[in-house]
């Protein structure tokens, strides 16, 4: 074959390729699984007390988040630090107390909490929040919660403050 004929072939050919991985990219992106629509509703006409949607499972920071009426679920679980590595999302539960119900304070684990969680808690700002993150990654995790007063910054009178709000456990 002369390189006359040599060039239309391959120009052919590398068109056949490309019309086939288009094709094969347009029919996997179509076959996509779309997931699921979640619609946060109540059976009773008692209103949802948006400040206490409680979220655990395959979250990073499983706890109670505020929902607005606008939020969508994807909105609540980057609140509770978005979806844990390798998480199955079936064994995600969504809790939405109804008025009346008693809930106990969220309690923000130490260990694992990055810096920005770490600035809900009260007379907790970034310098602090970096503090902690900053201790734990040279010590490894706290053992107890009390084992805070040696971050510096941290007094006894602050401890007293955030003792209720901590943990180290899930």
């Amino acid at each position: 074959m002369t390189p006359d004929r040599l060039n239309p072939l391959w120009l052919l050919a590398t068109g056949i390729l490309i019309l086939i991985i288009l094709i094969s990219s347009l029919a996997i992106w179509l076959g996509r699984d779309k997931g699921t629509e979640i619609i946060f509703s109540t059976q009773s006409n008692q209103p949802i007390r948006t400040e206490n949607i409680i979220i655990d499972g395959a979250v990073t920071n499983p706890g109670s988040y505020p929902l607005r009426e606008d939020d969508s679920l994807s909105d609540l679980i980057r609140a509770a630090g978005g979806q844990n590595k390798n998480a199955d999302l079936s064994n995600l539960k969504v809790t939405v107390p109804q008025a009346g119900d008693a809930t106990s304070p969220q309690r923000i684990n130490i260990n694992r909490a990055e810096s920005w969680l770490l600035q809900a808690l009260p007379g907790i700002g970034e310098i602090r929040a970096q503090a902690v993150v900053d201790y734990r990654t040279k010590n490894g995790p706290f053992k107890n919660t009390e084992e805070i007063m040696l971050v510096p910054g941290f007094s006894p009178s602050t401890f007293e403050k955030l003792k209720e709000l901590i943990t180290i456990s899930d």
